[in-house]
């Protein structure tokens, strides 16, 4: 396969895998990948230097850019290889192209060049889509390239674009927006060149440093950023609430209750909580219960919470340690006086044995701070639990019969193995619900559990019963008795 007089600066393959298309900055020469012929050489007419000739993923269209800024398309599919289409010439590029990357679905073509500025063209209307003004710091771009943001929560942030400057640094840019959303360096070092899979997962760059190669995960990179702007805004949304709490005990001491202001709401980005959710799982620890008091939105009613705490223990909860013995006697006091609060707010809560399950492990998380501790369960029930009475005092079978349904869409097999037994959703479903899944997972697999919870529709609770299930198939289906679906609790997870 000879032909070339200079060095040959790009191959590309047709889609088939049957031709290869072979650049240098004179010459371009179409092979046969069957019996490694050629097939045509690629006649300029003017003296003009070729910067990329290459094929359309799964298209019969060849693309070729040369130095003036011209860009044609070539019907490669007829032996004559008629011109489609050339895409407009801006007057403004004097030094034309330097580089070219088509997107996976060869609808959007990217180039750059001797510019702080990227074209990206509509293939399908010939039309420039966007223009991308790049960073100052950026006034060459030696290479770049289409890349799925692995981050991305909507399809208008699928797309980044990988753009390797003159001063051997990667950066991702947002297509929709032109932001800069990461950068990747080599500790000093130049990037020469990089390249990426379709799917954006990994990177791969060549380094100045003895032509070494290294791989970066764009997931991890991309959470990572996430996770520190999601911190930084936890850190100041943490630091502006305790300066408008300084400002509401100060102004309490000099103005009547009427008088004051109740203290601003925590705001927040759900659209970011759910991108830092959706990469690594969970929220991260040290903002966890700030974040779910945003999700939450928390009325901060403390008038509310000290008028029902004024009225004492109630009845039901003065003798709550014979029924639940513990150890830590603060602990048992606290959860006295949040029980006795919300059965004062709602009596018919009083009379439902499942209100301490219900309560304790979100005690043992704010024992510190009852009134918090108060308002969580409060909009808990209010929000997630608030179908549960409605057949009060009978169980919650509205509830029970939807997670009943579900399962027999998902595992019919599982839910007629429950019902030969004779065991009912209040068997198999409702001990998950009263706890709240605390009895059957570690703390911190309940924690991340309820950062799913708190960020997606009530029903979801309903759902991760059925999925618990379904994924103790096995377990379950092994059960014959009442007392090995109890014992198979402890396998769940």
């Amino acid at each position: 396969m000879r032909g070339h007089a200079t060095a040959i600066h790009r191959i590309s393959v047709h889609s088939s895998r049957y031709y290869a298309v072979t650049t240098s900055c004179d010459t371009a020469f179409i092979w046969d990948m069957v019996t490694f012929t050629k097939l045509r050489k690629l006649s300029i007419k003017q003296q003009l230097d070729i910067v990329q000739v290459f094929f359309l993923p799964r298209k019969d269209v060849l693309v070729t850019c040369f130095a003036d800024g011209s860009i044609f398309g070539w019907d490669f599919s007829r032996t004559d290889m008629d011109c489609l289409f050339q895409l407009p010439k801006f007057s403004c590029l004097v030094d034309g192209y330097r580089c070219l990357h088509v997107s996976e679905n060869a609808q959007y073509l990217a180039a750059g060049g001797k510019q702080n500025c990227l074209h990206i063209w509509d293939l399908d209307s010939q039309q420039l889509a966007s223009h991308l003004e790049l960073p100052i710091i950026i006034s060459f771009v030696k290479q770049l390239a289409f890349v799925t943001n692995p981050a991305a929560t909507n399809h208008d942030k699928m797309q980044l674009l990988a753009v390797l400057s003159q001063d051997g640094k990667v950066y991702f840019f947002e297509i929709s927006n032109s932001n800069a959303l990461l950068t990747i360096s080599c500790d000093g070092n130049s990037v020469l060149e990089f390249a990426s899979a379709y799917s954006g997962l990994y990177i791969a760059v060549l380094t100045s440093a003895g032509g070494s190669v290294q791989i970066f995960d764009l997931a991890a990179l991309v959470f990572k950023r996430s996770m520190k702007e999601l911190e930084s805004s936890m850190k100041k949304e943490s630091t502006s609430r305790i300066r408008s709490l300084k400002n509401h005990r100060r102004k309490s001491k000099t103005k009547s209750t009427k008088d004051i202001s109740m203290t601003p709401p925590l705001t927040f980005d759900r659209c970011r909580l759910t991108a830092v959710l959706k990469d690594c799982g969970e929220y991260p620890e040290k903002y966890r219960f700030l974040i779910w008091r945003m999700l939450l939105q928390l009325p901060d009613n403390h008038e509310e919470f000290g008028i029902l705490s004024e009225k004492g223990l109630h009845p039901a909860f003065r003798r709550l340690e014979v029924k639940y013995p513990l150890k830590s006697r603060q602990l048992l006091s606290h959860m006295q006086r949040v029980l006795s609060a919300l059965a004062h707010w709602a009596p018919s809560l009083a009379e439902e044995g499942y209100l301490a399950l219900l309560t304790f492990p979100f005690m043992k998380l704010f024992r510190h701070n009852q009134f918090i501790c108060f308002e969580v369960i409060l909009t808990i029930i209010n929000n997630w639990c608030r179908h549960w009475f409605e057949f009060y005092p009978a169980p919650a079978f509205n509830v029970l019969s939807v997670v009943e349904n579900v399962l027999a869409h998902q595992d019919k097999k599982l839910l007629l193995h429950f019902v030969r037994l004779g065991f009912t959703s209040q068997v198999y479903a409702w001990p998950l619900l009263e706890t709240l899944f605390s009895e059957i997972l570690p703390k911190r697999d309940w924690l991340r559990l309820w950062d799913h919870v708190l960020s997606n529709h009530p029903s979801f609770l309903l759902l991760c019963v059925v999925a618990l299930l379904t994924t103790s198939r096995r377990v379950l289906l092994g059960a014959e008795c009442l007392a090995d679906v109890q014992v198979s609790k402890q396998t769940f997870v």
